[in-house]
């Protein structure tokens, strides 16, 4: 039996909806990292970022048969975790005021530069969560969700030229907003 490394989307998807754990099991090891990152770059806490991933995979599993491939599964599955992450901070407002520190690689860095790194962090999360809606969200979907411009034209229902172009304006924004800040 081949592992989730070599199955396909698509195919996995198929079998899930037929009934088969196995390839379910398959998507969630595939994807689950890939959620739980996202879901921490949003602004959730770790703790409770392992309750979103759950409930995502929850979802997922129980929206299969509606998932209409008209997008790839990546694609959906962002979605829905975008939508999940959302309703909980509607629901968890107060927990989600400080923004997380991931750094997953901090073997050779001093503490001090940890610190630095994570206060930049966190004044670009802030920047980027103070742009306008339709430019934090192409913001969100390449950077932390690393979509592609045709992914995330897909997603949003722009075309390329779009994404792009709100990409660049949401850089130079972003740029500005970091300078006044002294930040860059």
């Amino acid at each position: 039996m081949a592992t989730y490394v070599q199955d396909d989307d698509e195919d996995l998807v198929l079998r899930s909806i037929a009934g088969d754990t196995e390839a379910f099991e398959n998507i969630v090891k595939k994807y689950k990292d890939q959620v739980y990152k996202l879901i921490l770059s949003m602004g959730c806490l770790p703790e409770d970022a392992k309750g979103v991933t759950q409930g995502v995979f929850i979802q997922v599993f129980y929206s299969l048969p509606n998932f209409q491939h008209k997008a790839k599964f990546s694609t959906w599955l962002y979605r829905i975790t975008k939508n999940r992450c959302y309703n909980w901070f509607k629901r968890n407002r107060l927990k989600t005021m400080e923004i997380p520190n991931y750094f997953p690689d901090t073997k050779n860095i001093s503490p001090e530069e940890i610190l630095l790194e994570r206060e930049h962090f966190s004044d670009v999360r802030k920047a980027v969560y103070l742009l306008p809606e339709k430019y934090r969200k192409v913001v969100e979907l390449f950077y932390f969700a690393h979509l592609s411009y045709s992914e995330i034209a897909n997603s949003l229902k722009l075309n390329e030229r779009t994404v792009e172009s709100r990409l660049y304006r949401a850089r130079k924004i972003l740029k500005g907003s970091l300078q006044k800040q002294k930040i860059t």
